[in-house]
């Protein structure tokens, strides 16, 4: 079974991510921001990263560095999940790294798209 850590300040987030993608045999695991999903990915491995870009205190292109400077094979199996497309700061990260993303809403076919493309 393949392991997911999705990180999104909005719970109802994971928990839909989670509902959509535990019936396909994986299994998830949340964390509220960054520092929690840094937290955890130094404890557990995981196959994929699904991000949200905009929380608080560390958020996801943050995230994306760290794991990118610490984990730099994990950086690989990072996929975001955005609402956020029109800041700047989001369309310039988007423009210069070459991550998946995801615009919410999104569906199921949406996150296993996504994830099929990443093996």
């Amino acid at each position: 079974m393949k392991k997911i850590l999705v990180v999104d300040d909005e719970k109802i987030i994971g928990e839909l991510v989670r509902d959509m993608l535990e019936d396909e045999g994986y299994i998830i695991d949340f964390a509220e921001n960054g520092f929690a999903a840094k937290d955890m990915l130094l404890q557990t491995d995981y196959d994929y990263v699904i991000s949200d870009i905009n929380m608080p205190d560390m958020d996801g292109i943050e995230l994306y560095f760290w794991i990118k400077k610490e984990m730099e094979m994990m950086s690989d199996k990072m996929v975001f999940i955005t609402g956020d497309s029109y800041n700047q700061r989001t369309r310039d990260f988007f423009d210069e790294f070459t991550v998946p993303r995801i615009d919410k809403p999104f569906s199921k076919s949406d996150l296993t798209e996504k994830l099929l493309r990443k093996k």
